[in-house]
């Protein structure tokens, strides 16, 4: 039985949750899901502790968080991870524009997706990162 990648999806709206975990299972990901920063970056320590690799093939990221932004949990992993242990992190937000993405990609952030995530967006990511 082949192993699923791994993906983490930070997403604090129950609808966009579930919905954006869906397609992610659909394409064939095992989910780790976190409601809010908080909870997504105690996930990210917890695996790193238990692993060599990086924990996550890929990372999702809601934008406007209650707690923290998502650019700012991008920069956070970023500064943490190795070379070797780099994940792409993908902003899935409704804010987006020039000057939002100029601001997200600076924190971190490796790509961004548009809400709401489909299938065909979620196709287009991982084809550059596979």
């Amino acid at each position: 039985m082949a192993l699923l990648k791994k993906a983490l999806l930070i997403e604090d709206y129950p609808i966009c949750l579930a919905s954006e975990k869906a397609i992610l299972e659909d394409a064939g990901f095992q989910v780790d899901v976190a409601p809010n920063a908080t909870q997504g970056l105690d996930l990210l320590n917890e695996a790193d502790l238990e692993e060599l690799l990086p924990p996550y093939y890929i990372i999702f990221v809601d934008i406007n968080l209650p707690d923290m932004q998502g650019d700012v949990i991008a920069e956070i992993v970023q500064q943490t991870s190795t070379a070797e242990r780099k994940v792409p992190i993908v902003a899935v937000t409704a804010y987006t524009g020039e000057k939002h993405n100029a601001r997200y990609f600076a924190k971190g952030i490796s790509d961004i997706i548009e809400k709401p995530l489909t299938h065909e967006k979620l196709q287009k990511i991982l084809k550059k990162y596979s």
